[in-house]
């Protein structure tokens, strides 16, 4: 919700990871939680797999995306190394 998306700007959060493809809605043309977040500086990462593998709430997480001129966005090789 942007009210969620409002108060992980106050908490200063630095990335957000997804498991679906968005935040907003499939059918909003305005995109209003991209806006807020992405706005903010606030990373998205979206289409994670397997989540439910990490068991732990102290873990490394990496995403690489692919160096794509003039882009905001791109395919990313994500992983987490569990302690």
């Amino acid at each position: 919700s942007e009210e969620l998306a409002e108060e992980l700007v106050q908490l200063k959060v630095k990335s957000v990871g997804l498991d679906f493809i968005s935040p907003d809605e499939v059918t909003t043309e305005t995109s209003p939680i991209h806006h807020i977040l992405l706005g903010n500086n606030i990373y998205l990462i979206e289409n994670l797999t397997n989540l439910d593998a990490i068991h732990t709430k102290r873990f490394f997480f990496s995403a690489a995306p692919l160096k794509i001129k003039d882009s905001d966005g791109a395919f990313a090789r994500a992983f987490a190394v569990i302690f």
